[in-house]
């Protein structure tokens, strides 16, 4: 029995080992993130500040996916002259890339980013946002008789953070598991073949005793 705990032991640890191995050789990505204010222009008055607050909020769900549409995503690639953000991109390569959440009391979007590099990850956060200011000036501009809508960018990106795709906790954690489990199928199928064995010399012991029992006079 204590070898078996023994070759469980050896299992988990060479599996939190290379747990630890792999997450040393991933390659990391990089996060930032920048928010915008959805604004309806007015007088400085407490109540036009409430108004346009609120006002704000309603429009907070159609701005999020404002800024996944082509239409910003397209003007993002095209602003970026010196490739930061990769070569041959394409607006399904940004969606990866980006998430913007909206806050339930708030009239804020945050716009977070991923790349491959710090400057990438940066980069894109700033376009998006630009753009998306960009892009709703354009859309209110056209409207007649309505509430005019503004983005302001409250929080430029910050700057990028390292972000492995695995926490070395998380694999080493993960190996352990994995080496502990194939430890113990190993094990069981070792315990059921004895058991076979055993079973079947058994049966032939006891053939034997009753052949010679049946042999004696």
């Amino acid at each position: 029995m204590g070898r078996f705990w023994l070759v469980v032991l050896i299992a988990v640890c060479a599996g939190g080992a290379a747990g630890f191995a792999a997450s040393t050789l991933q390659s990391p990505h990089y996060e930032s993130e920048s928010r915008v204010l959805i604004t309806v222009p007015g007088p400085p008055s407490v109540t036009a500040g409430f108004v346009g607050d609120l006002a704000g909020r309603l429009r907070a769900e159609s701005y999020r996916n404002l800024a996944t549409t082509d239409q910003v995503l397209r003007r993002v690639i095209a602003a970026d002259r010196e490739h930061v953000l990769g070569d041959d991109l394409t607006v399904a390569d940004l969606l990866e890339r980006i998430t913007v959440t909206t806050f339930t009391d708030s009239a804020v979007l945050a716009i977070h980013t991923q790349g491959d590099t710090a400057d990438a990850a940066v980069t894109l956060a700033t376009a998006v946002a630009v753009q998306m200011r960009q892009v709703v000036v354009e859309v209110e501009s056209t409207l007649v008789g309505t509430e005019k809508f503004e983005l302001q960018i409250v929080d430029p990106a910050q700057p990028a953070v390292e972000v492995p795709e695995t926490s070395a906790v998380t694999a080493v954690g993960l190996g352990a598991g994995m080496g502990f489990l194939i430890a113990a199928i190993i094990l069981i199928g070792l315990d059921a073949v004895r058991d076979r064995i055993s079973d079947k010399n058994d049966v032939h012991h006891t053939l034997r005793d009753l052949g010679t029992a049946g042999g004696t006079p």
